[in-house]
């Protein structure tokens, strides 16, 4: 007796062009792309970046199996890489043990009771930065909303997890982020390909990213030292290597 098996299904998604596939709309407009993704093909996208085979997932149960049911089975992927450039060896940049260990770290901030300690730094966020729209709505300007829900997130987690006010740095750190975005995402660029000792445009931005991101850092260890206060710096400060006790 015999069992047919059928072939994998492959996602849908969009056919692209010989060698390149999608990277040209990936490059001419990222964000429209993914999102016109999502709405032409579904929740599960299939679709080649150059070299790269990508698939976007998007459908809510598709995300929890990736991220929390069978997470083991994942990797951030070459695609991911881009983040190191920027963010160095860390977190939001590496897999396996070496992330276990750090996320073990720092587990103890991120516990239920944790988290509540930070609702009346969301509030008193909050309600800056709507005062700041109603003088603004007063005076007849226009509100970025992408900057201020940035600098709503970056002022609410500085001041909670690291007892230091980052909201003077926010205008500058937007225009930060910006370049990483367009660091961290490839546009398939013959200047992306050359090493990294060439002073193309995107080596100056990454230099810059890296002084600014060293710099406050630096501010909030020096602001630690002082007051002994943040629980996420206090913990990351204390954090010893299980397997050689080295910081």
């Amino acid at each position: 007796m015999t069992t047919a098996t059928s072939a994998p299904r492959l996602a849908p998604g969009p056919k692209g062009v010989p060698l390149m596939g999608s990277l040209g709309p990936w490059k001419w407009n990222t964000a429209e792309f993914l999102l016109g993704l999502q709405r032409d093909h579904g929740g599960i996208v299939r679709m080649r970046l150059g070299p790269f085979l990508v698939h976007q997932v998007t459908e809510p149960e598709a995300v929890r199996r990736v991220l929390l049911e069978n997470n083991g089975n994942y990797v951030r992927g070459p695609l991911y890489e881009q983040f190191g450039v920027v963010m160095g060896k860390g977190l939001l940049t590496t897999d396996g043990e070496f992330w276990r260990a750090h996320r073990r770290a720092v587990q103890p901030v991120f516990l239920r009771n944790a988290i509540t300690d930070i609702i009346p730094n969301i509030i008193r966020a909050t309600e800056e930065m709507l005062e700041t729209w109603e003088r603004k709505a007063a005076a007849g300007e226009p509100v970025d909303l992408m900057t201020d829900m940035l600098r709503l997130t970056l002022v609410t987690l500085s001041r909670s997890l690291f007892a230091y006010d980052i909201k003077p740095d926010s205008a500058l750190l937007k225009t930060i982020v910006d370049d990483v975005v367009e660091v961290m995402f490839r546009r398939g660029t013959a200047t992306e390909m050359l090493p990294s000792w060439v002073p193309t445009d995107r080596q100056r931005k990454i230099l810059r990213i890296h002084r600014v991101f060293d710099r406050i850092v630096a501010d909030v260890r020096r602001a630690h030292a002082e007051t002994g206060e943040g629980p996420l710096i206090a913990l990351m400060e204390r954090a010893t290597d299980p397997a050689t006790g080295a910081p």
